[in-house]
């Protein structure tokens, strides 16, 4: 059926998109190629240049265009620049989800050195330092994700300096399920950008090294938490070995010295592979092991929806 342009403004557009990107089952070659997917990209190129969609709907089409960029490849080419001009003026205007979720999508869409992507990044993470209390734990792992997935850390570095002080005070009271979904993909953001924060890591590893919590982390989540503990900017050097920080008197303080090589153990038991590991950056939806697809019983009522999980 011929699509009528005149019936179809910015929030149609934003609708259309957000149910596309829904949609689980992986697109046939045919639909890949649809001239009405095509015809609804251009269209919304054209919205998108008469600036008809507000924040919220810039927000909601950036991040279904991100969630769609391996199902149509051609996608964020059509529409990720008419897009991203707008951001810095819009960011203001973003709540706390919209903000997190056009991070998201502008980080994992890969645009490299693009002008557009760092000036709309750079936008959405200085707009979210006045409302960061107010994201919640997904909102905050999403934001985190997405600038991670940039590794610029020139673009955020207030804005992740902030977030970390804020996992430092939620993570030891987080609900375990947060905690098991949230805390490796902010884990991996912060090493992706070779910014190893030691008290928001070690925040990170007291929460996940509760009592019968670790064998509950999903096969990604555990081969996330291994990767980051590995990363070259860890100070954890070598298996086992005792990282000490100092408190606020001076003194230095035992934390969770065997994590590392407890995540190693779990992840051995668990038959990750080291293939496994190194492909954990790329995400739970990354080109990885099957094995992501068998989840943890424990994580079946983890919560809503997530652009990942698209």
């Amino acid at each position: 059926t011929a699509m009528e342009e005149t019936n179809l403004n910015a929030i149609h557009l934003a609708a259309a998109f957000s149910k596309l990107a829904s949609l689980k089952k992986p697109f046939s070659e045919r639909i890949r190629q649809s001239h009405v997917l095509i015809d609804l990209a251009r269209q919304a190129a054209r919205v998108a240049d008469r600036r008809d969609f507000r924040a919220r709907e810039t927000a909601s089409v950036l991040t279904s265009i991100a969630s769609l960029r391996k199902e149509l490849p051609w996608i964020s080419d059509a529409l990720a620049q008419p897009l991203l001009k707008w951001v810095p003026e819009q960011a203001d205007q973003m709540t706390p989800q919209a903000l997190s979720n056009s991070m998201w999508g502008i980080g994992v869409m890969d645009l490299g050195d693009d002008e557009e992507a760092s000036k709309a990044i750079r936008a959405c993470a200085d707009a979210s330092l006045g409302q960061l209390g107010r994201f919640s734990n997904m909102d905050l792992a999403q934001a985190a994700w997405g600038l991670g997935a940039r590794e610029r850390p020139e673009e955020s570095a207030a804005m992740m300096d902030a977030l970390g002080k804020l996992v430092i005070e939620m993570a030891p009271t987080m609900e375990e399920k947060s905690a098991l979904m949230d805390l490796p993909l902010i884990a991996v953001a912060f090493a992706r950008l070779d910014n190893w924060k030691p008290d928001v890591m070690d925040a990170i590893a007291r929460r996940l090294s509760v009592k019968n919590v670790m064998v509950k982390l999903r096969l990604w989540s555990l081969a996330a938490l291994v990767w980051s503990w590995s990363h070259p900017s860890s100070p954890w050097l070598s298996e086992g070995e005792e990282y000490r920080p100092e408190d606020d008197t001076g003194e230095p303080e035992c934390i969770s010295a065997s994590f590392l090589s407890r995540l190693q153990r779990e992840a051995e038991r668990r038959r990750i592979t080291e293939e496994d590991i190194d492909r954990a950056p790329e995400g739970p939806k990354g080109e990885t092991s099957r094995s992501w697809n068998s989840k943890s019983p424990w994580l079946k009522d983890a919560g809503g929806p997530r652009p990942w999980d698209a």
